[in-house]
C-alpha cells in the first residue's frame, strides 16, 4: 500500500489519494508544505530545499542570508510556503542535461508583474538562458521565453496578487502554457534544456516576489488523464481557483 504525506497536521494520507509520484517521469517535487525537505535558521530563512523525488538531486540552495526566501506557516489554505522578496532566490548546482519533453506544473502566489523586467518564477542558470515568469511590457503577461525568442505567453491581467496553477508543457514546437486548466498559448520553444534550476533571481525587479506552494517537474509529456489529476490535487491542496 502506497502512502504519503501531504502535510495535513503531520498526518499521513493513505492511499487513494493522489500522489505525483504515482505518474511517470516526475525528477523534481518540491512541496513546501513539507518541512522535512526544508533547511531554515530561527527567523525562518531558507538555506535548502530538497527534492522529494531523489534527495540531493536537483536541491536548490541559498547561503547569503540578504538572498534567502522565508518559509511561512500555514501560508495558504493552511499550508505552509516559501516567501519571495525581491532579490531572493534558490539555485541547484549545475547538473547533466535535463531536456525536452518536460512538463512543468506549479502553484504559486502570481506576483504583480514588472515593467522593466521578467519575475521570474523559474530560470536556467547556466548556458542557454530559460525564463518562466511573468512580465507587464504591453499588458500583463505570463510567459515562457528560450533566450530571446521562441516565447510563449498569456495574459495574467486579474488574477496578480492570487494564488494560481501553471502548467507548461515544452516540447519543441508542441509546446503551451495554461493557467488554471485554461490554455494560453501554443508554439514553439525549441530545443533548449536546463542544465541548472533557479527559483526567482537576485535581480530586484526580477525576482518572483509572492510565495511558492508545489513545484513538479516531469521529463515526459504527461497525459491528459494524469495531467487531470494532477490539477485536482494542486488546486484542493493549495485553493486556486475551480479547473474548467
Amino acid at each position: 500500500m502506497n502512502i504519503f504525506n501531504v502535510g495535513f497536521l503531520g498526518s499521513t494520507v493513505l492511499a487513494g489519494d493522489f500522489n505525483p509520484e504515482s505518474v511517470s517521469g516526475l525528477i523534481a517535487w518540491y512541496d513546501a508544505n513539507d518541512v522535512t525537505t526544508i533547511d531554515k535558521d530561527g527567523s525562518d530563512l531558507v538555506s535548502e530545499w530538497r527534492n522529494k523525488v531523489v534527495d540531493d538531486a536537483f536541491t536548490v540552495t541559498q547561503a547569503t542570508a540578504g538572498n534567502k526566501p522565508t518559509w511561512v506557516l500555514e501560508g495558504q489554505n493552511g499550508k505552509d510556503t516559501i516567501r519571495y522578496a525581491a532579490q531572493d532566490f534558490l539555485q541547484s548546482g549545475a547538473f547533466t542535461d535535463v531536456d525536452q519533453p518536460l512538463t512543468i506544473f506549479w502553484a504559486s502566489k502570481i506576483p504583480t508583474a514588472s515593467a522593466s523586467n521578467i519575475r521570474e518564477f523559474m530560470r536556467n542558470v547556466s548556458g542557454t538562458t530559460i525564463q518562466i515568469g511573468v512580465n507587464d511590457g504591453t499588458d500583463d503577461k505570463i510567459l515562457s521565453q528560450m533566450d530571446s525568442d521562441s516565447m510563449l505567453t498569456g495574459s495574467i491581467i486579474g488574477i496578480e496578487e492570487t494564488w494560481r496553477q501553471i502548467k507548461l508543457l515544452m516540447n519543441g514546437a508542441s509546446s503551451s502554457i495554461f493557467v488554471d486548466g485554461v490554455s494560453q498559448a501554443t508554439g514553439s520553444q525549441g530545443t533548449k534544456k536546463f542544465e541548472q534550476f533557479n527559483f526567482s533571481s537576485a535581480d530586484s525587479q526580477g525576482s518572483w516576489v509572492g510565495d511558492f506552494g508545489e513545484v513538479l517537474i516531469y521529463d515526459e509529456v504527461v497525459s491528459a488523464a494524469d495531467i487531470t489529476d494532477i490539477e485536482v490535487y494542486l488546486q484542493a491542496k493549495w485553493a486556486t481557483p475551480a479547473l474548467p
